[in-house]
Parts: C-alpha cells; sequence; structure tokens
C-alpha cells in the first residue's frame, strides 16, 4: 500500500509540474530569397490586446545562402505576430511562410515606416519587402490564437520523477510512522511547498523589470557531447523561472526595505536617509585589454580622416566616482580599485594627443556644488550635469571648428520635477536605479528631490524623427554649420539637450537598445560602418560612461 501511494503522488506531481518538462514551442518556418545575411528578430504576444516587447522576442541570424529558414519560438500560444528582417537596407522574398505547419495568408501583413515597399504576388504567393536600414519590420494584421504541439524533456522528467518519488517515499512513510498527527500534517504541507516553484516555469526571454535576458535551457547533450555545464547552467535556468519568482522578489525586496536602513540586492544600493541609490559598478581597469583598446580607436581614427571626418570621444565619470564621499561612509567602497581605473583614463588620454578623449571629471566634481550632477535615483547624469559634459565637449571641437556653435543656459527655460527624465523616450520616470531594486512601488515616498530641467527656448527650430535605436535631429536655423554623428550608450540622452542647437544635422545611433547580442554590442565597424559613410558626417563623437569600455576592444573589428 506503501509503495503504491508513493507511486500515485509522484505522478500527481509529474502532472502538477507539467510545464517544467513539456518543450513549450511554436515553429515558424518559410522560404527566403535575399541578397545578405539577416537576423530575424520574431515578435510575438501570448493575449489578443498585448503590445509587442523585447521579452516575447527571438532572435535567429541566417545566412542568405539559406534558402529553408525555420525558428522554434518558446511559447505555448501565438496571438499576434510580427517580423523585423534586420537593419540592413536591402530586398527580401518570402514564401511559403508557415505556423506550425498553419500557412498564413502573406497578403495580411502591414509594413512599419522604414519599409520602403511591400508587395504581394498572389501568383507566385511571395511577399517583396524592400527596406531601408533604419527600423523595418512587417506585422500580421490579424488575430493568430495558434497554440503549439507538445514535446517531452525526458531529461527533465527523469530529474523531477527522481526527486518526486524520493520526497515521496520520505512523506509517506513519515506520515504512515507513528509520529505525532501535526507532525505529518506539517511534513506534509512542507513537502508540497517544495514543489509549487517547479509547477509552471517562466517562458520569457528578457525580464523588463531586471532590464537583462533571462538564462536560457541548456540541453544535457548538444551534438552528441555531454554538456559538463549542465548542473550549473540548469541552476540558472530554474532559478530565473521558477513560479512565483516574482512575488517572492517582490515580498523579499518589502521586508528588506522595512527593516534595512542600507537596502541593497546584487545589482545597487540604497542609503534611505538620503535617498542616494547607487548601482555596484566593477572598477577593474582592462589592463590585458588596453592595447586592443589603443588599437582600436587608432584605428577608427584613421577611417574618420580618410572620409573626412573628425573624431572626439567623451567619456564620462561614473555617479559612484563622483559621489564616492557619499557612498564610502555607509558602505565599503574600495578606493584602489577606482584609483586604478581612474590612472587607465588618464593612460588612455595621454596615448592619442592628436585627437580629443574628453574626461570631464573636474567640472563634474566641481559642479556637484552648485547643483545634481547625477540622479539620486538613476545612473544618468542630470541635465545640468549633462550640459557640463556639453560644454567640455563643445570648446574641445571649436578649437577645430571655429563657428561651432556652443549654447548658453540663458537660452534654455527651467522647470522643477521629483521624477527623472533620462532616457530614449524622454518621459519622466521613477528612475532606473529604482528599478534595479524592484522600488517602484515606492516611488511616492523614495522620489522628493526636486531637479533643474533644461528645455531650449527655440525648440521649435529642432525637427526630431525617432527610429528603433536611431535619432535625427535638424536645426532649421540658418546660422549654424556642420552633421554631427554621435554614437554611444544611455548618457547621452540628457547630453541631446544641448548638441542640436550647436550644429545643422545630428544622427544619433545608440548601440545598447537590443539590436545586437551583448557579445556583439562593440562591433561597430561591423554592423554600422555603412550607416557612418552614409550620412558623411563632419563631426563624430563617441560618448559613453567610462567603465563601458568594453565597446572599444571590438570596436573596429569586422
Amino acid at each position: 500500500m506503501k509503495k503504491s501511494w508513493v507511486i500515485i503522488v509522484s505522478l500527481f506531481l509529474v502532472l502538477l509540474s507539467i510545464e517544467s518538462f513539456v518543450k513549450k514551442e511554436i515553429s515558424v518556418s518559410f522560404t527566403q530569397k535575399t541578397t545578405k545575411d539577416i537576423e530575424y528578430q520574431l515578435f510575438y504576444t501570448k493575449q489578443k490586446d498585448e503590445p509587442f516587447s523585447e521579452g516575447y522576442s527571438i532572435r535567429k541570424k541566417v545566412s542568405k545562402d539559406w534558402e529553408n529558414i525555420q525558428i522554434f519560438i518558446p511559447t505555448r500560444k501565438i496571438f499576434r505576430f510580427r517580423i523585423d528582417p534586420g537593419t540592413e537596407k536591402g530586398t527580401i522574398e518570402i514564401s511559403n511562410l508557415k505556423i506550425n505547419g498553419k500557412k498564413l495568408d502573406l497578403s495580411k501583413f502591414n509594413k512599419s515606416k522604414d519599409v520602403s515597399q511591400l508587395s504581394f504576388d498572389k501568383n507566385k504567393d511571395t511577399l517583396t519587402i524592400i527596406s531601408n536600414n533604419h527600423d523595418p519590420y512587417i506585422t500580421y494584421k490579424d488575430s493568430l490564437n495558434i497554440s503549439n504541439s507538445f514535446t517531452i524533456n525526458y531529461t527533465i522528467l527523469i530529474i523531477l520523477l527522481c526527486i518526486y518519488l524520493t520526497i515521496s517515499y520520505i512523506i509517506i512513510k513519515f506520515i504512515h510512522s507513528k509520529r505525532n498527527k501535526i507532525d505529518a500534517v506539517f511534513i506534509t504541507l512542507f513537502g508540497v511547498i517544495l514543489f509549487i516553484p517547479m509547477m509552471k516555469i517562466s517562458d520569457k526571454e528578457k525580464s523588463d523589470k531586471e532590464n537583462r535576458m533571462l538564462a536560457k535551457y541548456q540541453p544535457l547533450f548538444s551534438n552528441g557531447k555531454l554538456n559538463e555545464k549542465y548542473g550549473s547552467q540548469f541552476d540558472s535556468w530554474f532559478n530565473d523561472r521558477f513560479n512565483g519568482r516574482d512575488f517572492l522578489t517582490n515580498i523579499f525586496s518589502n521586508i528588506s526595505y522595512l527593516f534595512s536602513k542600507i537596502y541593497q540586492n546584487s545589482s545597487a544600493i540604497y542609503l534611505k536617509k538620503t535617498e542616494w541609490m547607487f548601482q555596484k559598478r566593477n572598477f577593474t581597469p582592462p589592463t590585458e585589454k588596453i592595447n586592443d583598446i589603443k588599437e582600436n580607436i587608432k584605428k577608427f581614427d584613421k577611417f574618420c580622416k580618410e572620409n573626412n571626418s573628425k573624431l572626439y570621444i567623451l567619456l564620462t565619470p561614473e555617479k559612484e566616482d563622483i559621489y564616492s564621499d557619499i557612498l564610502s561612509h555607509n558602505y565599503y567602497f574600495d578606493y584602489k580599485k577606482l584609483d586604478s581605473f581612474n590612472k587607465y583614463i588618464n593612460e588612455l588620454q595621454k596615448s592619442f594627443s592628436n585627437h580629443k578623449i574628453i574626461y570631464p571629471y573636474l567640472e563634474l566634481k566641481q559642479g556637484k556644488e552648485k547643483d545634481f550632477i547625477f540622479f539620486k535615483q538613476s545612473h544618468h547624469w542630470t541635465d545640468f550635469g549633462a550640459y557640463l559634459g556639453y560644454k567640455k565637449l563643445a570648446q574641445e571641437i571649436k578649437k577645430d571648428f571655429k563657428d561651432f556653435n556652443i549654447v548658453s543656459l540663458n537660452d534654455y527655460n527651467k522647470s522643477y520635477s521629483t521624477h527623472i527624465r533620462d532616457d530614449w523616450d524622454r518621459k519622466y520616470n521613477y528612475g532606473h536605479t529604482t528599478r534595479l531594486l524592484n522600488l517602484n512601488n515606492k516611488h511616492n515616498e523614495i522620489l522628493t528631490t526636486n531637479y533643474t530641467y533644461f528645455d531650449n527656448k527655440n525648440s521649435n527650430n529642432i525637427n526630431i524623427d525617432v527610429k528603433q535605436y536611431i535619432k535625427y535631429f535638424k536645426n532649421k536655423k540658418n546660422n549654424v554649420k556642420y552633421k554631427l554623428f554621435l554614437t554611444g550608450n544611455s548618457q547621452n540622452e540628457n547630453l541631446l539637450q544641448f548638441l542640436p542647437y550647436s550644429v545643422k544635422d545630428i544622427k544619433f545611433l545608440r548601440i545598447n537598445m537590443g539590436q545586437q547580442s551583448k557579445e556583439n554590442e562593440g562591433k561597430f565597424m561591423k554592423y554600422y560602418k555603412q550607416e557612418l559613410l552614409n550620412y558623411k558626417p563632419d563631426i563624430v563623437v563617441i560618448s559613453l560612461s567610462s567603465t563601458y569600455y568594453k565597446l572599444f576592444i571590438d570596436f573596429y573589428k569586422d
């Protein structure tokens, strides 16, 4: 009787945790004809009215020589569907598009504005996409409501079954022993609780709350070889996706926040008394990569000169450096690493006397006595901090371009808000570090500091066109000159309150918007060389947070 109950309970638990070992994949297949290599990104939603997001998308790089394409989407159901066929100019022909074997009507696709032409040939059953190199995509206008057919991951099933049999045996044996009934109830409930995390596994690709990609499942055997890292990879996959993870994270955050003066997690720290938040930066200098960094910068500088452009590099000191005095009084801060990192920056500056590497450290240190240089609740600089960086950059540019227009803060209207305007969409928010700490629900008591914002009095002179990861600024005033190409990370968003009023045209290409994988973010010349050549700028500016130096390691590699 005891053995039969062990088997019954184990099988019952297996059924409850079916989502852990059943592969949830929907197959998308089509035939393509193209003259370029493509990284397709397929977006999908699991609800009818749900908007598209990076979290529910899958990427696959395919060669121009591949005709038959198959991509597996990790979900049980698809309602809405979108295809992003890369960011390079070109023509793509798609035919015989099927989702889980169901053929789609290609005439029902709508195009984005970056698709120059979308045409359907009924006789050939072919969809032709002619795109420019910004953000082309096509969206299926009908709701699909397609569900997948289940396939079993036997490795996970066997692992779970062994665990269930072992724990079930212990619980049943305990219940049948002559122990106190209350003990039996307690151990049974405890055993049941152990299984709850396994009963539903998230299939999201990205965590919007944590702003990171979630760990992917790696098989025990791949290409006929044993995966020796299976244990740690499985642990990472499960820890990122177990049932109730978000709920438990929020509970833990609330308890820790309530009883601590200094609240922190693996990403950031919050000093509750002063409302300052700091990210846990790695200030270890890239000693072993410094020659690669120098070599890539030299190559890119030469490339700019050959194409009649002048290169400037603006490195932004990190908030944790500028406000290290506040951080060090409340939390261990490694000054030795910081000193080594700043020596690396100084060495980098001295290596390039022929062109400017601008590091406005002293300007920001002095400026923090007048106003906030960085937001308390975000790693980005404020409008005032960005202006100091802009002014230092503009002064260096003006040495080479005598009629470069440097704007004054007198040209701006001031406004004040306790909320934070620092990112791509230019909307006020709770702050990036607030989100990293999972404290958005505490924003009413956290966001009490008034920040100064600057908006140009002549903003009507600037036309702005925004793409997926590119912004175009055109100044209608006649007394400004020059085309400026700006690239880098999110620190540029507040810098763009000022730069567009100094020149005739700006093209800003942001490299960390998810258009490339983390490993490929720094390969600028491989992915964006043509963007730069087509634009033909007079001035090229690379503007980065100083600890984002990894961009330069592979910057010039094709």
